[in-house]
């Protein structure tokens, strides 16, 4: 299975602050199946065909509740450790704290 690309992760996470979803707590009842039903949803629209392929392709990919929670679960634990420390680099650089986020989505996979 192909990584996911930096759009994809990022809506991914996107969803799960729409949903409620954490890293470190139980989801709320039927978070999971709410968040996979959006991504199978916004996914043709990222696909050879869809509007937004030009700009953000994804790869062709079966989005399921087994796999989406286990993935998203850690890079939400990563991520909120790593925005943290992009925020104190951040400031004490006077680096843009957006470029930094970038940065960790475009990494992390």
């Amino acid at each position: 299975m192909p990584p996911y690309v930096p759009s994809e992760k990022a809506y991914l996470l996107h969803l799960c602050a729409v949903h409620g979803i954490t890293g470190d707590q139980i989801a709320p009842n039927g978070s999971w199946q709410r968040l996979v039903q959006d991504m199978v949803a916004e996914a043709p629209r990222h696909l050879e065909g869809g509007d937004l392929f030009n700009d953000e392709p994804w790869p062709v990919r079966q989005y399921t509740w087994g796999k989406i929670p286990f993935n998203c679960r850690r890079w939400l634990k990563v991520g909120r450790a790593q925005m943290r420390d992009a925020h104190a680099i951040a400031g004490e650089n006077d680096v843009d704290i957006r470029m930094t986020l970038g940065f960790i989505l475009n990494e992390q996979q």
